[in-house]
C-alpha cells in the first residue's frame, strides 16, 4: 500500500491519522505495518514510498457487534465531521439503533 495509507489503515484510536477507514479495518482485521518498500523497489520508479502491511482476519467471536451494518453506520457518521462532537449527533445515533 502507499506509505500514507497504511499509516492510516494502523493508525491507532486518538492519534491525527484515526479514522473511518481505521476503525472499519481494524474491527474486521489485525493490521500490522511490517515495513517500507523503497520506490526504489520497483520500475519504473514511483514517486511515493510503499509499505508492507499484514491484514489477519479476526475470529467472529472477537466481534461484538450487534450488527455489522448499523456498525459501518455508526462509525461513518462518528467521523463524518470531525470537529462536531459525538453528543451533538446522538440524535442519529438513536435512530439507526431503532432501525
Amino acid at each position: 500500500l502507499q506509505k500514507e495509507v497504511a499509516q492510516r489503515v494502523s493508525a491507532l484510536p486518538s492519534t491525527k491519522m484515526y479514522g473511518r477507514l481505521s476503525s472499519m479495518l481494524q474491527y474486521f482485521y489485525e493490521i500490522e505495518l511490517l515495513f517500507d518498500i523503497p520506490a526504489d523497489a520497483f520500475n519504473p520508479k514511483p514517486k511515493i514510498t510503499s509499505s508492507f502491511v499484514k491484514f489477519t482476519r479476526r475470529n467472529p467471536e472477537e466481534l461484538n457487534a450487534l450488527n455489522d451494518d448499523n456498525y459501518e453506520r455508526v462509525i461513518k457518521l462518528a467521523f463524518q465531521q470531525k470537529r462536531k462532537t459525538l453528543k451533538i449527533t446522538s440524535k442519529e445515533f438513536l435512530k439507526i439503533l431503532i432501525s
